[in-house]
């Protein structure tokens, strides 16, 4: 078998569901709420939010009230956070980090084919109207139902999507399943996920004994490859790489999401959401270190301290994506690191791409959260796996000689 024709092995031993399991890791204990509030101004990204609604977004309190946790919590939280170089929304960084926030923008705005996300809107919202007030649960089970579909309308032969008409749509199979999609709720991260959040003396300890929902990430929603969705060979390829799963259930992640209800206000959700893609993009990062044979990215006990002289360079490979999710604003951010030298500190970036809204009349901010929900899954399935797979293979070629095993070997199709 020529190895290097090696496609995509998502296909072996597919399962017949149409859509993502909805599961939950029964491990999880019950949530621990902390309300909070946010400081700070947004910085909004020219292709997502229109200008006539930016005003009515700068007027309010985007991130919910002042509850349980005050002010001085939030800001000494967010200075205990940078103590360890993780950062949220600092204009410099999206200046030297501009490319992969471009790149992360065009893959929420991408052109659809299906005019799925319009007919969204009202389910949306009546999730966030009717079960947000029942509780996270109920909120999290609506929204999950509305942002996958178990089919996707397209239009019929010989049907442009440009003309059709109401009548001239079908449904389609959107073959989640062969791509081995797996959605969880509440799922452990392993204790030692988040990168640069411990040293001899950690201000954050006092931070996780206060509010110990922020130790260890336990997202409402995540999205990633489900093992029990696998092939034994499939399995076997993602096993051989000696970079341990954030979850026991998921081998790469792909996009997490945080949800609250007013009772519980979004600030908490966005500190999550910064632990969690910093999480992610640390796994993504020694993923790639293995894959290419490099030695594999530890953190050090004392972090370098960056000196005036340095160049520091964002890793485009690594970043990803979560979202905070109430029932009246909502968040799209984009993660990534950023590696100083000669010193070798690495810092840890978390900026808001996009500010949506579940209200009535603001329905062109809900679709758009659909749509870019949807992109962003579409773009980790079909164009960020691909490479994980021929990845796995270069790990497991190191290991054995030509001839001494084959690898598994098949395709995957979608629907768009």
């Amino acid at each position: 078998m020529n190895t290097d024709t090696f496609e995509h092995p998502l296909a072996i031993g597919s399962s017949e569901e149409a859509a993502p399991a909805d599961s939950v890791d029964r491990e999880a204990e019950a949530q621990i709420s902390t309300p909070g509030s946010e400081s700070g101004s947004l910085i909004y990204h020219d292709l997502l939010i229109p200008n006539v609604l930016r005003t009515l977004f700068d007027s309010s309190d985007p991130l919910g009230h002042v509850g349980d946790m005050p002010n001085q919590d939030l800001q000494s939280i967010e200075k205990d956070f940078e103590v360890h170089y993780h950062y949220y929304n600092q204009p410099e960084a999206r200046k030297r980090g501009a490319t992969i926030i471009e790149q992360a923008s065009a893959i929420l705005n991408r052109s659809r084919g299906s005019p799925t996300a319009k007919h969204k809107v009202l389910e949306l919202q009546a999730a966030a109207r009717e079960k947000a007030p029942l509780g996270e649960s109920e909120f999290v089970a609506a929204l999950k139902a509305a942002l996958l579909n178990k089919s996707r309308n397209v239009p019929k032969a010989g049907v442009t999507l440009e003309n059709a008409r109401p009548g001239d749509f079908e449904p389609r199979p959107v073959e989640w399943a062969e791509d081995k999609l797996e959605s969880l709720t509440q799922a452990h991260f392993h204790t030692t996920a988040i990168p640069q959040t411990s040293g001899d003396d950690d201000p954050l300890k006092d931070v996780y004994n206060k509010y110990p929902q922020l130790k260890t990430p336990r997202p409402d929603m995540v999205y990633g490859i489900g093992l029990n969705k696998l092939s034994q060979e499939a399995r076997a390829l993602l096993d051989n790489a000696p970079v341990k799963p954030l979850i026991s259930k998921m081998h790469n992640l792909l996009f997490v999401a945080e949800v609250k209800t007013l009772e519980r206000p979004l600030t908490e959700a966005r500190l999550q959401c910064q632990r969690s893609g910093s999480a992610i993009v640390f796994s993504r990062v020694q993923w790639n270190e293995a894959a290419e044979g490099r030695t594999l990215t530890q953190i050090p006990a004392k972090l370098p301290q960056v000196g005036p002289n340095e160049s520091p360079t964002p890793d485009q490979d690594s970043f990803c994506f979560t979202t905070a999710v109430s029932p009246s604003s909502s968040y799209i951010y984009v993660h990534w690191r950023e590696v100083w030298a000669p010193s070798g500190a690495i810092y840890w970036h978390t900026s808001l791409l996009g500010q949506y809204s579940f209200e009535p009349g603001l329905d062109a901010l809900t679709e758009d959260f659909q749509k870019h929900v949807s992109n962003i899954l579409d773009y980790e399935l079909l164009e960020r796996m691909p490479k994980v797979w021929q990845q796995a293979q270069q790990l497991l070629k190191r290991k054995l000689k030509d001839g001494d095993s084959e690898l598994p070997e098949a395709k995957t199709s979608r629907v768009n």
